[in-house]
């Protein structure tokens, strides 16, 4: 991949991020933020088995079940439940300025 692809996905997924995050902000304003979760996560998980299914992947697989990935994912669901939170109680710009950073640690 050339600087120019990478510089293009960089930009869509932090517009993607963006908009992710102005849907959150107007959600909690009439939903609890655990259904918010709950949503999220049920739709990305069909995005997830469409991939999957479309590029031939396993998706349960011995090595997912170890040590290490289940202690990503559950610090996955603590950060999500973290950000959802404060994009439901601050300002969307003051978690803009915080987050973006932090998620990078996970990538």
């Amino acid at each position: 991949m050339n600087n120019v692809n990478g510089i293009l996905l960089v930009i869509a997924s932090m517009a993607a991020f963006t908009l992710e995050d102005v849907f959150i902000k107007q959600l909690t304003s009439s939903i609890m933020p655990g259904q918010i979760l709950v949503m999220l996560g049920l739709v990305c998980s069909v995005v997830f088995l469409v991939m999957a299914i479309a590029t031939r992947k396993r998706i349960f697989v011995p090595e997912a079940w170890q040590l290490l990935p289940m202690i990503r994912a559950m610090s996955e669901a603590v950060a999500a439940v973290a950000f959802v939170t404060a994009l439901a109680r601050v300002d969307l710009s003051t978690v803009a300025a915080v987050f973006p950073d932090f998620r990078h640690f996970f990538v």
